[in-house]
């Protein structure tokens, strides 16, 4: 900065009469215009690039929020369906183990019947015997 007002000061100067210094100072204010002109477009294009990326990551968030969404319902879909065919395989399982026990005590009661009937009979013939 302070080569920037001695550049500018040499200018200003009355009665200097160096045109090789009048010349470096106006190359070196040019050169310092451009180089203030090349940050300002540097600049803009940095906040460009910035908007650019929060755009990037705001729909990256988008997209992997919806796909977890999609994720976590096919999820539950999965295990609802998981848990329905558990529930139809017991109650099956338990009406079959119903029909199985019924079926035995229905025997055991034939069986019992017919031993009663059997062992009726056979008290019968020692009694007449």
């Amino acid at each position: 900065m302070l080569a920037v007002l001695t550049t500018f000061g040499l200018i200003a100067l009355p009665g200097c009469e160096d045109e090789e210094a009048r010349q470096k100072a106006g190359d070196a204010a040019r050169q310092l215009n451009d180089v203030k002109l090349e940050l300002a477009k540097v600049t803009a294009r940095n906040e460009e690039l910035a908007l650019k990326v929060k755009g990037v990551q705001d729909e990256l968030g988008r997209q992997l929020t919806e796909r977890m969404d999609k994720l976590s319902d096919l999820v539950a879909a999965q295990t609802k369906d998981t848990l329905e065919k558990i529930i139809s395989d017991s109650q099956r399982t338990r009406s079959a183990a119903t029909i199985a026990a019924d079926t035995v005590r229905t025997d055991y009661l034939k069986d019992v019947a017919a031993l009663k009937t059997t062992v009726a009979a056979d008290m019968q013939k020692f009694a007449t015997k």
